[in-house]
């Protein structure tokens, strides 16, 4: 194929360049983008060599050589610099170095399978080695069971047995293959002995997943070998399809259904709620959605490049937000309605190295031939972070500016983080089980369930909180007692489709119960209990109790007497005498309260919020120390220098703060 036209770009078609022996040699795109690669040959027939070249210049080559004693040796030169090489030896063994100096080996073995051998092996040992000398070694073996040794097709059992870093105990998997039931049973067990167990009938589709002793996952298939319908305890979701085999309609275990239509190539054109609200969908000749038609009727528009990139997006009654790309499809730049920008640079490698937008800049620097950012500066507002790694892991972050704080990461041999301090602070280690899941977290120590790893129990010296779930591994009850006393209990139940129907809370004695109704789309309708509510919708799904009033994009305008107006960028300008500023990037810069008072925001290069200042006078200063989830707010240092340190549980919610040698318990 010399060259490709799609429906849009006639006039400037895709175009394909071959050398004499058909190997592809260039690629252009409509929009003037294009990867070029050149091939030469290396001295004596020894491999060969492709460099390949963008339009914006970044080159990139590939080696491929057979030297004396080693099957083969790859050596892939990114845009950075950076050398990535992998050489398969005689004996199958793969070796793997990367540019931040991790390196990898894979043992290969024989498949026990008389006959089979080397002939198909099977990796039997995997090692990862970091910078710094961190090693961790996974061994696998394999048995294999037969009705007769001599006919590999009459395999009936195969058991995978892995090993790290010389634990005792091993994740184990084995398939078990019923030739009557025309079935195949996959169990893995993990080294705590928690056991999932996947069922897949003779055409290798799941028929039955079951985890632990949680309610097992049922699916069943029409007579085309469609997805008919998933059924979990009282929970199911059943599908309909059309003669092209596309979903027509939805159906939950309440009986309501959601409704699908196509056009004629296939996509989707109205999608219809079980309340009968309709959304409808427009599509440019390749196929790119550019239109979206709300229930009430309110247009969005969207807008692609010649490579089918999007380009833009013009909401009711709006101006248009624009991207702009370079000719490698990188962005460029971005257009508010207001015509402010956002701007991106990029190093001759094509990594980026700062966005600027209004008066603020963003900078990113890097140390060595890798894409790991070792420094971020954001300026007016003066936060500077540096890091350092041993390899892939980070092992210190600090921040300067404003906030300022140094953390320092531990990892174990498993490549778990281990413990992290921040300055001044005692380490708060993390301690795991065989599963690799966390059982202790700082002073706290974390029980968990046996069946499905979810914890019981989370506790220290005074503080305890129990957890309790049901068949499908929800939170049924939460009960959280300080110095042995109990001070806030929670139970949770659930209809059919998963939705709370009842919540009964205990605070300090006294009780609580509330029942939840919804309505066929799953939206809340009434609130039974201490406080009675009901709730009416448009048909765009918004709230409309209590006389709330909403603009064509379905925003806020009107609530309790309380107006909100917003600027033509789509941000929040006024709510009644409040006003507030944001950023091209949407960061609330400020905000001018009736009362006189000014609250502002500082911001990292990454846009986290990292200092509150009322009338310009700093009262908080956030810290992000999780290198799990960087936008998680780690630790608080008040004006006066106090740090708090924030604890969260299995989902993200606060639980704890330590402040000082002081505890606070949520």
């Amino acid at each position: 194929m010399t060259t490709f036209i799609d429906h849009k770009h006639k006039e400037n078609p895709h175009r394909f360049t071959y050398d004499e022996v058909g190997r592809l040699v260039k690629d252009e795109d409509p929009a003037g983008g294009y990867t070029e690669l050149i091939r030469s040959e290396l001295p004596d027939q020894n491999g060969f060599k492709v460099e390949v070249r963008t339009a914006e210049g970044l080159v990139s080559t590939y080696q491929v050589e057979y030297p004396p004693g080693i099957q083969i040796r790859r050596t892939d030169n990114d845009p950075l610099g950076g050398k990535t090489t992998t050489e398969i030896l005689l004996d199958g063994t793969k070796k793997v170095t990367y540019p931040d100096g991790t390196a990898l080996t894979t043992i290969e073995g024989p498949d026990p399978r008389l006959g089979m051998g080397m002939s198909a092996p099977i990796p039997v040992k995997f090692t990862v080695t970091t910078p710094n000398g961190l090693s961790s070694t996974v061994t696998r073996e394999r048995t294999v069971e037969l009705v007769d040794a001599y006919n590999l097709l009459t395999v009936t059992k195969i058991t995978d047995t892995m090993t790290r870093n010389n634990n005792p105990k091993s994740y184990i998997t084995t398939y078990i293959i019923d030739r009557d039931t025309q079935t195949v049973t996959v169990t893995s067990t993990t080294p705590e002995g928690r056991r999932m167990v996947n069922t897949l009938d003779w055409y290798g589709r799941l028929i039955n997943e079951q985890n632990g002793d949680l309610e097992p996952v049922q699916y069943d298939y029409d007579e085309k070998g469609r997805l008919h319908e998933i059924v979990q305890g009282n929970q199911r979701v059943s599908y309909t399809w059309d003669e092209m085999n596309r979903i027509t309609g939805l159906q939950d275990a309440a009986g309501d259904n959601y409704l699908y239509e196509y056009n004629g190539a296939d996509l989707l054109t109205k999608l219809t709620m079980p309340g009968l609200q309709m959304y409808q969908f427009g599509y440019d000749a390749n196929g790119n959605v550019t239109e979206i038609t709300m229930p009430n009727g309110a247009k969005h528009q969207l807008g692609y490049t010649k490579v089918d990139l999007p380009e833009s997006y013009t909401p009711p009654g709006n101006g248009s937000y624009q991207k702009s790309y370079n000719l490698d499809r990188a962005v460029d730049y971005l257009t508010l309605p207001s015509s402010r920008q956002v701007d991106y640079q990029y190093d001759a490698a094509g990594r980026i190295i700062g966005m600027q937008y209004d008066s603020i800049s963003s900078s990113f620097g890097y140390s060595d031939n890798t894409d790991r950012v070792t420094s971020i500066e954001r300026n007016p507002d003066g936060v500077d972070y540096s890091f350092m790694y041993d390899g892939s892991l980070l092992t210190q972050m600090a921040v300067s500016g404003p906030v300022s704080g140094v953390y320092d990461y531990r990892y174990n041999f498993n490549l778990n983080l281990a413990g992290f301090t921040l300055t001044g602070d005692p380490e708060i280690a993390l301690e795991y089980d065989a599963d690799g899941l966390v059982t202790k977290y700082g002073e706290f120590t974390l029980t968990r369930n046996h069946s499905f790893g979810l914890p019981t129990q989370i506790s220290n010296r005074d503080m305890t909180i129990d957890y309790s779930y049901d068949n499908f591994g929800r939170i049924t009850n939460r009960t959280h007692q300080v110095n042995g006393q109990q001070i806030y209990s929670l139970g949770l139940s659930f209809d059919n489709t998963g939705l709370i129907s009842q919540k009964n809370e205990t605070v300090t004695g006294a009780v609580y119960g509330t029942t939840y109704n919804y309505d066929a789309n799953k939206q809340l309708t009434g609130v039974t209990g201490d406080r009675n509510e009901t709730y009416t919708y448009d048909s765009n799904g918004n709230r409309l109790s209590g006389g709330a009033l909403y603009d064509a994009q379905v925003r806020l305008t009107s609530l309790g007497g309380v107006t909100y107006q917003f600027n033509e960028d789509g941000f929040l300008a006024q709510r009644g005498s409040d006003t507030f500023e944001y950023s091209a990037q949407g960061e609330l810069v400020k905000a001018m309260l009736e009362s006189g008072t000014e609250i502002s925001y500082l911001y990292d290069g990454v846009g986290r919020r990292v200092a509150r200042l009322v009338d310009g006078v700093a009262t908080e200063h956030y810290l992000y120390g999780n290198p799990g989830n960087p936008f998680e707010v780690t630790a608080v240092r008040d004006n006066s220098g106090v740090v708090s340190q924030y604890y969260y549980d299995q989902l993200n919610c606060l639980f704890a703060i330590k402040q000082g040698s002081d505890w606070y318990y949520v």
